[in-house]
């Protein structure tokens, strides 16, 4: 049986804000994941911490043994395919750093002061209106920080989600 401790010790993505905004806390292990340090916020009835993990450190959860659940049980789309078999785990490292190549990029065009979350949010109609959007667009360098994130989304859309 393969085991995907190689592929997710070589990503991470899931851990730095990429993939998703936000890690759901189950509400029994919410003390428990306060006490670990993390910022627990709610939204309705679900419990979650914001993205970026704030216990993740040069690519390794600092607290990996007292983990929240859901990272525990969590399995991005390339995982659940390595782990059926239907990929190769040397086909799933270059995805990956297919990936953070791609991440790399947005980064580096990447206006100061920009997290991924702003991108994230540049992208979503509901939540920025026109006149804010076109402004925030002008420069050169914010369009192909927005061009690159556009490109690292399909790729994560196709591959890891």
């Amino acid at each position: 049986m393969v085991s995907g401790t190689a592929l997710c010790l070589a990503c991470g993505l899931c851990c730095i804000g990429v993939l998703h905004g936000r890690t759901i806390v189950a509400a029994e292990e919410e003390d428990r994941i306060v006490n670990l340090g993390f910022q627990v916020e709610r939204m309705g009835d679900q419990l979650f911490f914001a993205q970026p993990c704030s216990k993740f450190a040069q690519n390794c959860c600092s607290v990996y043994a007292l983990r929240p659940v859901s990272c525990q049980s969590y399995q991005c789309l390339l995982l659940k395919r390595l782990l059926a078999g239907d990929l190769r785990l040397e086909e799933g490292l270059k995805i990956v750093r297919q990936a953070q190549a791609m991440l790399s990029e947005v980064f580096a065009a990447m206006p100061e002061g920009w997290s991924i979350a702003r991108m994230r949010d540049l992208l979503k109609n509901d939540s920025l209106d026109q006149e804010d959007f076109l402004t925030s667009v002008d420069q050169p360098a914010e369009a192909a920080a927005i061009l690159n994130f556009v490109m690292l989304s399909w790729h994560l859309n196709k591959y890891f989600r």
